[in-house]
């Protein structure tokens, strides 16, 4: 009872603001590859209980390690065409699933780890929460990502500082909202465009004043 009031969470949205934001920025019919327990099951719950996003197929990665979980996507989404009984990182990655499913957009929510079979023939376009992943044919200027990318995250609702409790999968879910301007930050600096790559890099701290990865970015801007 004298814990109570610091163990109720029954007004905490952090994990349904996170499941809506990322499925509001999904593109129709798309693939939605997911990495993190902290913002897959919310986007779970979201579509199997209140039927939100339909349209899109979430797939999460870590479960795709076994055999039950590609059956069961197939039964559940018959448009989705998994080529292998178990994902295994080698030959059984995540370039044999992207390239058999040609015209449907396949983005991430996360990071994809040790799989790096996607490095030769795509690469990973920022758009906002989301990583789509671009066959390298389809190359974009700088400044339109940029730009897409303002718009699109002033969609999102980032806990506010201080708020998540990081010993939890919430960790996982501010991850998801601050990696972005890191991201974007390190696109710019690559460019010379030092200025705007501050600027994206404290954004990301704004967020979470303790993102460490932010803060060598920043530091590396000034030698």
């Amino acid at each position: 009872v004298k814990n109570y009031r610091h163990l109720d969470q029954s007004r905490n949205s952090i994990a349904r603001q996170c499941g809506e934001d990322v499925l509001g920025l999904t593109q129709p019919n798309s693939i939605l590859l997911v990495s993190g327990d902290g913002f897959a099951f919310p986007l779970i719950y979201l579509q199997k209980v209140e039927h939100l996003r339909t349209d899109t197929t979430v797939v999460a990665l870590p479960t795709l390690l076994g055999a039950w979980y590609a059956q069961q996507l197939r039964e559940q989404h018959p448009d989705l065409v998994i080529p292998f009984d178990r994902y295994d990182r080698a030959t059984k990655n995540l370039e044999a699933l992207v390239a058999a499913n040609p015209g449907r957009t396949i983005a991430l929510a996360g990071t994809l780890g040790e799989d790096q079979s996607l490095n030769v023939d795509y690469w990973p376009c920022q758009q906002g929460l989301l990583t789509v992943i671009m066959p390298k044919s389809r190359d974009r200027d700088l400044q339109t990502v940029l730009s897409e990318n303002e718009q699109l995250l002033s969609r999102c609702h980032p806990p506010a500082p201080g708020t998540a409790r990081m010993n939890t999968f919430e960790a996982d879910i501010i991850s998801l909202y601050e990696f972005p301007f890191l991201r974007l930050g390190d696109l710019c600096q690559r460019a010379g465009w030092k200025d705007q790559a501050q600027t994206w890099y404290e954004r990301g701290l704004a967020i979470n004043p303790q993102f460490s990865q932010a803060r060598e970015a920043l530091a590396r801007l000034e030698h």
